[in-house]
């Protein structure tokens, strides 16, 4: 009787290999690393909340920037394009940048009712989009701050202070330094009659008060009645 011959077996097929996103799909995988600030929230380290930006109660449907007159929104626009033209013509490209980083925190091209800060770049100062950025990031970290919009009390506060030193000096200048609780002003005036551009500066911060928010009444704890 002859042996029943052996079943031969046939080889499984291979896995068809899948490319997600550029990546073999049957790549063997380690363990999957977190991100910095996964680790410490894992760890119970919760990150600091920012303070909300503050917004400004302006209802007025032809305002270009919230608490801030139209008027001084342009001057203060127009007197900050001619400077980055200076500094773009001079080949000031620290002087430069550090315009191009406040004019971006400010939201300048509002003043000229544009649609943003690429059309500030091309449209106005006839730079490429690319190099006004990387010029402005660079402007950003020799001021120490982020480059991001400040919220609109700030804004405001920066304009009408810059407006009422250009009604007396183009030269004047006010600078926003830092950020998050570190931001202060830094206002450059000539020392002789210092006064007279203070006293500008206070007739039109002043009346940035009837656009700030109401005050939240605080919370009175609910009477308790003595139990017997």
């Amino acid at each position: 009787m002859s042996e029943p011959k052996p079943r031969s077996r046939r080889p499984k097929p291979a896995p068809a290999t899948v490319f997600v996103r550029g990546r073999n799909s049957n790549e063997a995988r380690g363990l999957r690393e977190l991100p910095p600030d996964f680790d410490a929230l894992a760890k119970g380290n919760k990150p600091a909340r920012r303070p909300p930006k503050e917004t400004l109660r302006d209802d007025r449907a032809e305002a270009l920037i919230p608490g801030v007159a139209n008027r001084d929104a342009r001057a203060v626009c127009d007197a900050r394009v001619e400077r980055m033209i200076g500094a773009r013509d001079g080949g000031d490209r620290e002087g430069l940048g550090r315009e191009l980083a406040e004019a971006f925190r400010l939201g300048l091209w509002r003043g000229a009712n544009l649609i943003g800060f690429d059309a500030l770049l091309q449209d106005v100062l006839g730079l490429r989009v690319a190099e006004g950025r990387a010029l402005a990031q660079e402007g950003a970290e020799q001021l120490g701050c982020s480059l991001a919009r400040a919220n609109d009390r700030v804004v405001a506060t920066w304009f009408r202070a810059e407006a009422g030193l250009l009604a007396s000096d183009s030269a004047c200048r006010v600078e926003l330094q830092g950020h998050d609780e570190t931001e202060r002003f830094v206002i450059t005036i000539p020392a002789e009659r210092a006064d007279l551009w203070i006293a500008e500066m206070g007739k039109r911060v002043v009346p940035l008060s009837k656009f700030l928010p109401a005050p939240s009444s605080p919370r009175t704890p609910a009477s308790r009645r003595p139990t017997r």
